[in-house]
């Protein structure tokens, strides 16, 4: 699986709603999209990362396999605070030294050394930095990236060696998404949306960029 296509349509929409919503198409394809992990993520009562911090303090469930549905669903908790503090910290659209940046085409993972070689390749989509999918053998960045990676888990009172028991090997996250192109047209009340993302993205979380919901 390297991809999923949509096709989906937004209902009862504003009278100026295809306008807004190419504009907003446009920011996308200019800036990436923040590649959270979607609402349903976290269940239909939205509570799977809460249950995933209390099985990660050996608070339950029994079953292996729920065990770790929900340390899983923690996990991505976890990175969707760290991804919304990077934004805050205005490194969204840019690398830093240290990073753990992935090739978008082999998935190949490295350190960033030098920002002026490597940011032209970010501007084309060719690499993008990595978030933490925090685990016992994670790679971690170095530099300001990993003391901003440590202090999440530091504030969430998370330690390497309870990660450890929990059997979380840990791995990275692909941060922002390149949009190359969102089809929008109208349809019956409302706009439908057609558009493609890498495996593992949402498409909650691109149409939130959309609804505001």
């Amino acid at each position: 699986l390297l991809a999923n296509e949509f096709g989906i349509i937004v209902a009862h929409t504003e009278a100026d709603a295809l306008a807004r919503a190419e504009r907003i198409a446009q920011a996308l394809k200019a800036r990436g999209l923040p590649n959270y992990y979607g609402i349903q993520r976290f269940g239909i009562r939205g509570d799977n990362a809460q249950r995933g911090r209390e099985a990660l303090l050996r608070r339950g469930p029994r079953q292996q396999w729920l065990r770790r549905f929900l340390l899983s669903a923690y996990q991505s908790a976890l990175f969707n605070v760290w991804l919304a503090e990077r934004i805050r910290r205005g490194w969204f659209e840019q690398l830093q030294v240290g990073d753990v940046a992935k090739k978008t085409d082999t998935g190949g993972l490295f350190e960033v050394e030098d920002i002026a070689v490597e940011a032209p390749r970010f501007d084309r989509g060719e690499i993008t930095y990595t978030g933490p999918i925090y685990g016992a053998r994670m790679r971690w960045p170095s530099g300001e990236p990993g003391e901003l990676e440590r202090a999440i888990l530091e504030q969430a009172g998370v330690s390497d060696d309870m990660l450890r028991r929990a059997s979380l090997d840990g791995s990275r996250r692909a941060a922002r998404l390149v949009i190359d192109d969102v089809e929008i047209e109208p349809a019956a009340d409302g706009l439908r949306f057609r558009f493609r993302l890498p495996k593992g993205a949402y498409a909650t979380t691109l149409l939130r960029e959309f609804m505001r919901a």
